[in-house]
């Protein structure tokens, strides 16, 4: 007679840390295909950053261009949201020009990067990145796309619960670090309602990646977005995936 008690399985759940709520976003839309617990755009204030919604160009409500307008003719609008995709591709002539889709909480929009606006803006534009985009919508049969003259990435936006967010290499978190505090101290302001909190993800020389939030709060704004490129370059905007937690430098 067998003993059914005996050969019961037993399950052991380890413990683990929530994914950080951008990238469970991110993981939801990329299995079920939406976000469920929230949306990329929760606390962000695209009317303060934006002349007008996806919607209302694909409604036709925004004047657009019939083919491609004369340089400094066209009507130039910003729209703001997340790039639901973006990928460089390259012309018959050899250039390399950019695309995506843009998507606000209205709706979704095509946009192009030409080689001119690529060279420029093209190096930290990336998939799930938020942004606004500034140019004129191009009517093209029956719908739109969005032709872009400039970005500005909206990761430094004084927006609520977005925090400053800067991704760097070990080398760059090693050598800069003094050097960053120091900038960063400038615009340090806790009690302001705009005053969010700094985010740093470093990128080891294995390839893990580990992300730590400073002991300090700072304003953000135009000059602080300027400085930190100043200091690691255009590409230093953004976070890595975290795996790990991470340290300060030594005797820090």
């Amino acid at each position: 007679e067998l003993d059914f008690e005996e050969v019961k399985p037993r399950y052991e759940i380890t413990p683990c840390e929530e994914y950080p709520n951008m990238e469970k976003l991110f993981l939801e839309r990329a299995t079920l295909g939406l976000y469920v617990s929230g949306h990329p755009l929760d606390g962000l204030n695209l009317d303060t950053i934006a002349s007008t919604k996806v919607g209302e160009i694909l409604a036709g409500n925004v004047p657009s261009v019939e083919g491609f307008a004369a340089r400094g003719k066209e009507p130039i609008i910003t729209i703001a949201g997340i790039a639901a995709s973006f990928g460089a591709r390259v012309t018959k002539a050899g250039k390399p020009f950019g695309s995506g889709i843009l998507e606000d909480r209205t709706g979704q929009i095509d946009f192009v990067m030409f080689s001119n606006v690529f060279s420029d803006y093209g190096s930290f534009m990336k998939t799930d990145g938020l942004y606004a985009l500034t140019g004129y919508p191009q009517k093209r049969g029956e719908g739109f796309s969005f032709i872009v003259n400039s970005v500005r990435p909206l990761e430094f936006a004084a927006s609520g619960n977005m925090p400053v967010r800067l991704k760097l290499t070990q080398d760059q978190w090693e050598k800069g670090y003094h050097e960053m505090m120091q900038r960063l101290s400038v615009h340090e302001n806790n009690e302001a309602k705009e005053a969010t909190d700094v985010v740093i993800s470093i990128r080891d020389f294995d390839g893990s990646v580990a992300e730590e939030t400073l002991p300090i709060k700072v304003k953000p704004g135009t000059l602080l977005v300027s400085e930190m490129r100043e200091l690691f370059g255009m590409g230093c905007i953004g976070r890595w995936r975290p795996r790990k937690p991470l340290s300060g430098p030594a005797g820090e």
